[in-house]
C-alpha cells in the first residue's frame, strides 16, 4: 500500500467517521469552497481508496463484525421504521444501507485516449500548461473568445480550483 500524505490520513480517518466527503475534506485542512472537489479527487486516489478499505476491514476484525450482521441490523431497523410507519427513519436506513452497498461512490472511470502522434503532443501541450497559461490560450481563441467574455462578465478570473456551475451554448447555427 502507498504511503499517505498527512492530509491524506487525516481525510481517510475523517472520511471514517460519516461517509462525507465534503466534511472530511474541510477537517482535512482543504478550503470550504473547493472541499467538495477536494473530496473527489482524495476519493478517486488509489492510495487513499487502499487506505479506506483497510482501516475498514480493520475495523470489521477488532469488532468481530461483518458487513452481513451490518446489514441485516439496518433492514431490521428499516423494519420497525415501517412498523411504526416512520418515513423519515426508514428513508435514514434506506440510505446508510445504499452507502455501505457503494451505491452512493463516485464511479471513476479512467479513458486514455490517442488519435495520432500530433495529437498526443498536442494534449500533453495543454496538460503541462498552467491556468494561467490555459487563460491566455482562451482569450486568443477567436472561436473561444466570445464564451470566455461570457464567462468574464460573471466571474473573475482566478488561477485555481474551479467548479463548472453554468454551461453556455454556442452559438446557434442555422438549420438548412
Amino acid at each position: 500500500m502507498s504511503l499517505l500524505s498527512a492530509k491524506e490520513a487525516r481525510f481517510v480517518a475523517e472520511y471514517l467517521v460519516d461517509g462525507n466527503g465534503t466534511r472530511s475534506a474541510v477537517a482535512a485542512g482543504y478550503g470550504r469552497a473547493g472541499a467538495r472537489v477536494a473530496a473527489c479527487r482524495q476519493l478517486a486516489k488509489d492510495n487513499v481508496q487502499e487506505a479506506l478499505q483497510a482501516r475498514q476491514r480493520a475495523d470489521a476484525t477488532r469488532l468481530s463484525t461483518q458487513r452481513e450482521d451490518v446489514l441485516h441490523g439496518l433492514l431490521e431497523a428499516v423494519d420497525k421504521a415501517r412498523a411504526r410507519p416512520d418515513p423519515a427513519a426508514m428513508i435514514s436506513g434506506w440510505r446508510k444501507i445504499g452507502r455501505m452497498l457503494g451505491f452512493y461512490t463516485p464511479e471513476v472511470k479512467r479513458v486514455q485516449v490517442s488519435a495520432d502522434r500530433e495529437a498526443d503532443a498536442e494534449l500533453r501541450r495543454y496538460e503541462a500548461m498552467s491556468d494561467d497559461q490555459h487563460y491566455q490560450s482562451m482569450r486568443s481563441n477567436p472561436v473561444a473568445s466570445p464564451y470566455v467574455e461570457q464567462a468574464l462578465a460573471i466571474a473573475k478570473f482566478d488561477p485555481g480550483m474551479y467548479e463548472v456551475v453554468k454551461v453556455f451554448a454556442g452559438p446557434s447555427k442555422p438549420t438548412h
